[in-house]
């Protein structure tokens, strides 16, 4: 059964807003299976950066799969399938060698755009920030603090800009085009790439909603606080485990309005 290849379609900036719209109320339908899983994903990104060189390896190798599994249990809960290895869902087959070696093109990429981004800082920006600890004097100390924090700042921006975006982009579709599609690593990526860069209006606005409802949740959590401690924290846990939910079921409907519905697409070549 032949099917259209492949094609980012490109959308109105407007419907960055209507993910998070559909992502809640997609959450609503079944917050108990997606906030299993959810908290786990955002839990092993957190712990794999916080530990030096091993860390953000392995934890990209264990993200890529799992970023697959969030996309099929949304799907499952779009879809009205319960529970997600249902008979339909367990049609889809996973290109595990795929994402293996899109985990070594993820790790090379890394490595290789940090040390860029180092090295256009120290170009930019000069090296690394001064030691204070032999400064006496108050004002010179003051100087040297002033200029250190540019530089950091400087520094920091590469960084994001040259070291992170780009792998940011590069992965937010490829592990679902790869482990369902068998598209080859390296086209996903810039697949990937291009998906993002058509639909720019459309990721701002869902950066800037994002943003924008955190901020105002972190308003409520800390007027909870101000009334009662316990209860401020247990609003912000909540609102933690609900928002990092939201945030993956948002990413689904982002895959699926883009590339259209890869799952499907993944049952129709299992069954060949």
């Amino acid at each position: 059964m032949s099917q259209e290849p492949l094609q980012a379609h490109r959308l109105p900036a407007s419907r960055g807003w209507a993910w998070l719209i559909d992502g809640v109320a997609l959450w609503r339908r079944n917050p108990r299976m997606i906030m299993l899983l959810a908290p786990c994903y955002w839990l092993l990104a957190l712990l794999s950066w916080g530990i030096p060189i091993v860390g953000p390896i392995l934890g990209t190798l264990l993200m890529l799969p799992m970023q697959i599994w969030i996309y099929l249990l949304c799907r499952a809960v779009d879809q009205n399938v319960s529970p997600p290895n249902a008979p339909r869902a367990r049609k889809i087959r996973i290109h595990v060698k795929g994402l293996i070696r899109l985990w070594v093109f993820t790790v090379v990429a890394s490595v290789a755009l940090g040390l860029l981004a180092d090295v256009l800082g120290n170009l930019i920006f000069g090296p690394l920030p001064a030691d204070l600890g032999n400064v006496t004097d108050v004002d010179a100390a003051t100087q040297i603090a002033a200029a250190n924090s540019g530089v950091l700042l400087g520094r920091t921006a590469i960084l994001l800009l040259v070291g992170a975006l780009p792998v940011q982009m590069a992965l937010w579709f490829a592990p679902v085009l790869v482990g369902l599609c068998d598209v080859p690593p390296f086209k996903s990526m810039v697949f990937s790439i291009i998906a993002c860069w058509r639909n720019v209006g459309a990721f701002s606005v869902f950066t800037v909603g994002s943003i924008v409802a955190l901020l105002l949740l972190a308003q409520i959590v800390g007027l909870a606080a101000m009334a009662s401690q316990i209860l401020g924290v247990v609003l912000m846990l909540a609102v933690l485990m609900v928002g990092l939910s939201v945030m993956l079921c948002s990413v689904y409907f982002s895959i699926k309005e883009i590339f259209g519905d890869l799952g499907a697409r993944a049952e129709v070549n299992a069954n060949v």
